[in-house]
């Protein structure tokens, strides 16, 4: 462990803390948190096995397999993937294996499709295509996002082509 001397690894196998951590605000890894990481900011929480807080400040990795970064993210859900912004609002996982963004993502490549256009979309969802740039989407290229829960954030799903 590294580090603030007040961080705190309460796991038998595998916790790492790599840095950070402040007397009013360690880090810690709780009792059965597996093979989890911290590696720096302060105020960070992994209490899921194999969870994952790169850094930043008061996130919490909680679910197996989850990832928090940012600010005030957390990856409560087994296999959630979290990132928080500057805001001082929390941003949570509503479901597992759910990446939740808290900020707006922005990419040249993606087209946003509306409800009018695919009319088999449930409300307040919308699809964006991944593409390399070109006019070639096909069905198998989609993730679509939604406000699950009507707080404001989008949920992102992501759908392989199956053929």
């Amino acid at each position: 462990m590294a580090g603030h001397s007040g961080n705190n690894i309460n796991t038998d196998i595998g916790g790492i803390i790599a840095g950070g951590g402040s007397s009013e605000d360690p880090n810690e890894i709780e009792e059965g948190a597996n093979y989890a990481t911290i590696s720096g900011g302060k105020d960070n929480t992994a209490s899921g096995t194999f969870a994952t807080v790169p850094g930043g400040n008061s996130n919490t990795a909680g679910g197996d397999y989850s990832f928090a970064v940012g600010r005030e993210a957390e990856a409560t859900e087994p296999g959630s993937f979290v990132v928080g912004d500057s805001n001082e609002d929390p941003v949570t996982a509503a479901n597992p294996n759910e990446a939740r963004f808290q900020m707006n993502v922005v990419a040249n490549a993606f087209e946003l499709v509306d409800k009018q256009s695919e009319p088999n979309l449930g409300e307040g969802e919308g699809i964006l295509y991944i593409s390399d740039g070109e006019d070639d989407h096909e069905e198998g290229d989609l993730v679509y996002g939604y406000d699950a829960d009507g707080d404001g954030t989008e949920t992102v799903v992501i759908e392989e082509n199956p053929d």
